[in-house]
């Protein structure tokens, strides 16, 4: 999934292009014509191995990549970036470790000046609220969020070249079904 922002970081999207992951494995050069993507599974990749090298050769370059659930902790086989993401650690939350489910809402926020959650003071991640079974993260990330379970909700690097977050959460809100998020 790829999206570009506008530069303010107040402003709406400027633009949302969808790409399908599953079907096919986007290239390099079609990430590069975006400022930031958002990747998040509930199914298996085409192909989790070239995904997380062209993820990796991404951030690299200067471009950002936020994670979230599934692609992120899934156990299943395929669901979250291998390849060079996860070997050369670009990923923040342990992939494969796991999912859990059930109501949950926003426990402690360990950053509260970073823009991650600026104008945050709730949030409710629905009858099912998915998120990673782990707390621990990647040792140069930063824990900015936790479920108030206390599992990871969010958490940044900052020593890459290019912008990398973790969502412990499923993305699609309760616009699209009723048990997510809110």
């Amino acid at each position: 999934r790829a999206a570009t922002t506008s530069p303010s970081a107040k402003a709406a999207f400027a633009s949302v292009t969808i790409v399908n992951a599953g079907e096919a494995t986007p290239a390099l050069s079609e990430l590069e014509l975006y400022d930031a993507v958002l990747v998040w599974s509930n199914f298996s990749f085409a192909d989790p191995s070239t995904l997380g090298e062209n993820l990796s050769r991404y951030v690299d370059g200067g471009g950002g990549v936020v994670v979230a659930a599934f692609a992120n902790s899934s156990d299943t086989a395929g669901r979250s970036v291998e390849g060079r993401w996860s070997t050369h650690d670009y990923e923040l939350i342990p992939a494969a470790s796991g999912n859990t489910t059930g109501p949950a809402t926003l426990g402690t926020v360990h950053l509260p000046a970073h823009p991650l959650v600026a104008g945050v003071s709730t949030f409710d991640g629905g009858t099912s609220s998915f998120r990673p079974t782990t707390t621990s993260i990647h040792s140069a990330g930063m824990l900015v969020a936790e479920w108030s379970d206390g599992l990871t909700l969010a958490a940044v690097r900052e020593d890459t070249v290019g912008s990398r977050v973790d969502l412990g959460f499923y993305p699609p809100s309760d616009n699209v079904l009723a048990n997510y998020w809110d």
